[in-house]
């Protein structure tokens, strides 16, 4: 058993240590910047006044409102933190995260909270506990129903192209001729049963950098609105196409046009709203496989508006969604291709993160805080092991809370590496440090967990540690003030775009559409269930014992790696 005490092994931080994607609403927008938290912690659920002198406290940990004990098992089954409580209306937040990030197996752990000190603590003492799970650790992961056409698709795609001979991939193509307005092509795409089509699609807008197809075989099409294709066009040529260059990296050019193709086809809707396919971009002839469409360029595809539900069918709804889809495809080129490295696989929730933060970065989430707040309200079914470890493919039970958490730790990494600015006019004026850091993640050779260390040079552990720990502290102030002046605890401040006015960063407490993010889900200790996810954490509330010293006792099984931050909240 680990005891910490004021000269314990405590390590105090005030100063560091180290909706859906596919129906994304465009129709309502975030009310701006946050407002004041409508909760400022956790309601006080705490036990009845001890009684205690209202003195001492000495030989606990003292922490101020924001600052932070962290205490590890190293190896053991059990940590004993005790915490100084000399007015006995203090309240905590205890993180307990385990470090085992091999898989997310469920561990089970206790955790009790008595007045001090620890050694002899009499009766009559208030206390209360977690229970153990009864058994084996169970598996109380909670389902969430965000079916993925798009996502599967895309892996049976890796699959298949990981198999494909080193340095074979993409041939040099003679230069395409973009068409004219008005000039039909033919096109291959799938349906909903894998079968290839070819289509008659028409170029109804062509622009510098792109070219949006109709479908004009499959029934159901439809007519895209005049004003309506000027909104699309320009909303993703104008500002997402070029920030995406800037935060993600170039896109490929296969076929030498210079242009990026969207095609709308009700066909789409079979499979998906959106999706990327790569093998769009394997252009050697030797190696395409029949049965697989293979349109050599650059291509999203998109399902008509007429055939999207309302109110998910708006410009800027379909903007964004292009925006989460053509990261997909900068990341298959710059990683894969680039690196000569088909046969690599990487997490699908690292590059699901990514793409959630690509609708976040250009300018135009508003479907992204639907499944950001399912992450938090179901963040104890959360895993890292899950979400970034190996290449762990789609999880259909747990695709919120791993999608929504894996954007919310990559968009935390995005702002402890600084982050962008925009100035008046809406252009990217800062792109040594979010940006450069991006970039340089989505280029690099490395994936999963050695990409991420590389990338930041920290390890794992301590940047789960930090990141739990920040989800809980980010904007948990008065009036939704910062509670930890550390930047290592905080998200930087959300910021409205000035071109699509709407909200670029993310809050723990950010209100959107009239609903309101309330950071990630809390028990009381007494509540708890007493299971935490290998590479996830468990929040636990709890208030002093009594006033002088309360002593918090975590028992877990010792291949959990447990560790416990404690942050004082009042």
């Amino acid at each position: 058993m680990h005891r910490a005490a004021a000269r314990g092994l405590v390590v105090l931080a005030t100063m560091g240590l180290g909706a859906v994607l596919a129906q994304c609403s465009g129709s309502e927008e975030p009310a701006g910047p946050p407002a004041p938290a409508k909760d400022a912690g956790p309601p006080d659920t705490g036990p009845p006044d001890a009684g205690g002198a209202g003195a001492g406290g000495s030989g606990g940990v003292q922490l101020a409102p924001g600052e932070v004990a962290t205490e590890k098992a190293d190896g053991e089954e059990g940590i004993e933190l005790t915490l100084a409580t000399p007015s006995g209306a203090e309240r905590f937040i205890a993180v307990l995260f385990a470090a085992n990030v091999k898989n997310d197996h469920g561990y089970a752990y206790t955790a009790t909270v008595a007045a001090g000190p620890a050694e002899g603590a009499g009766g009559g003492v208030a206390s209360r506990s977690a229970p153990a799970p009864s058994g084996a650790a169970a598996d109380v992961r909670a389902g969430a129903a965000y079916s993925r056409g798009c996502v599967r698709r895309m892996e049976r795609a890796l699959g298949a192209i990981a198999k494909l001979p080193p340095g074979r991939g993409m041939v040099p193509m003679d230069g395409d001729t973009p068409p004219v307005e008005g000039e039909k092509r033919d096109l291959e795409i799938a349906d909903g049963n894998g079968v290839v089509h070819v289509i008659s699609a028409e170029a109804v807008r062509v622009t510098d950098r792109l070219v949006v197809y109709l479908d004009r075989t499959t029934p159901g099409s439809g007519d895209i609105a005049p004003a309506d294709l000027d909104a699309i066009t320009a909303g993703f040529g104008e500002i997402v196409l070029p920030r995406e260059r800037i935060f993600f990296g170039q896109e490929s050019d296969v076929n030498g046009d210079g242009h990026v193709s969207v095609l709308f086809s009700p066909l789409t809707y079979e499979v998906a709203v959106a999706y990327f396919n790569p093998w769009d971009l394997i252009t050697d002839p030797e190696i395409q496989p029949a049965g697989e469409v293979t349109n050599n360029q650059e291509i999203l595809y998109l399902t008509p508006p007429a055939v999207i539900p309302k109110p998910y069918n708006t410009p800027a709804a379909i903007i964004e969604t292009m925006a989460h889809e053509f990261q997909h495809a900068i990341y298959f080129y710059r990683k894969y291709m680039m690196n000569d490295q088909l046969w690599k696989a990487e997490n699908v929730y690292i590059t699901e993160g990514l793409s959630a933060l690509a609708q976040d970065l250009s300018g135009y989430q508003a479907g992204n805080f639907y499944v950001t707040k399912h992450a938090l309200d179901n963040v104890n079914d959360f895993s890292a092991a899950a979400a970034f470890g190996g290449s762990s493919g789609y999880d259909p039970k747990n695709d919120g809370a791993l999608r929504g958490g894996a954007y919310l730790f990559l968009r935390y990494l995005y702002d402890q590496a600084g982050g962008d600015k925009l100035d008046a006019d809406g252009k990217v004026v800062d792109t040594e440090h979010g940006a450069a850091w991006l970039q340089g993640f989505v280029g690099s050779p490395e994936v999963g967990w050695k990409n991420i260390e590389a990338s930041t040079g920290r390890t794992r552990d301590e940047l789960l540690a930090d990141w739990y720990a920040a989800m809980m502290i980010d904007d948990r102030g008065p009036e939704g003030a910062d509670l930890s002046p550390d930047p290592v605890f905080n998200y930087l401040p959300v910021a409205k775009c000035p071109l699509t006015d709407r909200v670029r960063g993310t809050s723990m407490f950010l209100p959107f559409h009239g609903q309101q993010m309330n950071g990630p889900a809390v028990a009381d200790i007494a509540d708890a269930d007493g299971t935490v996810l290998g590479g996830g954490a468990d929040y636990l509330s709890f208030a002093a014992a009594e006033a002088g010293e309360t002593v918090l006792t975590v028992s877990a099984e010792a291949a959990a790696d447990l560790v416990v931050r404690v942050v004082r909240v009042e």
